[in-house]
């Protein structure tokens, strides 16, 4: 799919990276990619939400902090143009079939800009302590990200074997399983000498997750969710698997630009 590339990838063009060479006997990072998911109006929408939204804490002995979306809720009558949005992910066949029957989604954002270090590797966990002092951990049933703007590096998403990165464009979303490490890695080539990456985070789970804050009020315009919410004025590819080719050299042999963020050159 276009903007989807596989490790060993270099720049070729304003629409993401050329095909490289993969190893022989991956496993599949099982990322999917869909490009205008949303409209330009609509990533502003939600821009200016997430611009005006307080950041989400962590409620007592949980360890991570985000919000929750009803599944439910965001598909009868959402409050905010992220529920919108939420709803209108469900709504797609593509997407409804990709992740399956879930409660609902907890999403937070992230905003990146130059001076910022790439998010590090890491898996998505919900995490709580016990009374006891033990913690419980579990992952998401499915992983994505809503890209809002064209700006910085690509998300990298990690198989056994195999890594799938993707280009920051509004509207593009990517989906993968929720137990993947991931990570963000420094923008590839040339780029402008300051940017914002925003990025919305959704993640789905079969059961609501401990520990989720309820969602802020809607402060945006009930147009914007409107636009969300029905998805007409939505013309897109669907998901698609980013196409896999073999690599003629050991993962080991580029371990220092991994370790470093950076797409092996």
């Amino acid at each position: 799919s276009p903007g989807a590339f596989t490790a060993g990838d270099r720049a070729a063009d304003a629409d993401g990276l050329s095909p490289s060479k993969m190893a022989d006997d991956v496993v599949r990072a099982g990322a999917a990619v869909a490009d205008g998911v949303v409209d330009a109006r609509g990533c502003q929408a939600l821009r200016a939400f997430l611009d005006a939204c307080p950041p989400p804490e962590p409620l007592p002995r949980c360890l991570t902090a985000s919000y929750w979306a009803d599944a439910a809720a965001c598909l009868s009558q959402p409050a905010s143009v992220v529920e919108a949005l939420v709803g209108r992910l469900l709504r797609r066949p593509d997407v409804a079939a990709c992740v399956g029957e879930v409660a609902g989604a907890e999403w937070w954002w992230q905003d990146v800009s130059e001076d910022d270090p790439p998010k590090v590797y890491h898996v998505d966990w919900n995490l709580r302590l016990d009374e006891d002092g033990s913690s419980c951990r579990r992952h998401p049933a499915w992983a994505s990200v809503l890209y809002l703007t064209a700006a910085g590096g690509p998300t990298a998403v990690f198989g056994t074997r195999e890594a799938v990165a993707v280009m920051p464009r509004p509207g593009r979303y990517l989906v993968f399983p929720g137990d993947r490490l991931h990570g963000v890695l420094r923008p590839v080539g040339h780029g402008p000498e300051t940017f914002e990456r925003v990025t919305l985070l959704v993640n789905w789970w079969r059961e609501r997750p401990p520990g989720l804050s309820q969602p802020p009020a809607a402060c945006t315009a009930c147009s914007a969710i409107s636009d969300l919410a029905s998805g007409e004025d939505c013309h897109t590819k669907q998901l698609a698997d980013p196409s896999v080719s073999s690599l003629s050299f050991a993962w080991s042999a580029h371990a220092d630009e991994w370790e470093a963020q950076r797409l092996p050159g």
